[in-house]
């Protein structure tokens, strides 16, 4: 846990793991940021949804979070809802979607794991 911490910048945070972060540390908005990132490495997950949380990050913070992404959540798929820095090389990749009134919908698809054989509940 200290390693992770100390690859976004909270290692002061490594002697305080039985306080209230929020209470006691007074831990600004950028450093609650930082640390939701480092729960990310703890956690391993296989997709990654990050909703304008690297926005308020100062240039430096930014690479760093994006370096600790590529080396501790290298198998992840991550997804970015917000602006992306110049010089990014983590996200490669941009989704615009666009509104299309005349366009078709789109089938819902149920993974297996939300079927039901409930006919009431069926699409």
């Amino acid at each position: 846990m200290v390693s992770v911490l100390s690859k976004v910048g909270l290692s002061k945070l490594q002697n305080s793991f039985d306080q209230d972060m929020r209470t006691k540390l007074k831990l600004n908005e950028v450093e609650i940021r930082l640390l939701a990132i480092a729960r990310l490495g703890l956690h391993k997950p296989n997709w990654v949804i990050i909703d304008e949380a690297l926005d308020t990050l100062d240039r430096d913070a930014y690479q760093q979070v994006l370096t600790f992404m590529e080396q501790e959540l290298g198998n992840a798929a991550v997804v970015n809802i917000g602006r992306v820095a110049s010089g990014n090389r983590f996200f490669t990749r941009v989704l615009q979607l666009q509104s299309n009134p005349a366009g078709k919908a789109i089938r819902l698809l149920r993974p297996k794991s939300l079927r039901t054989d409930n006919p009431e509940l069926a699409d």
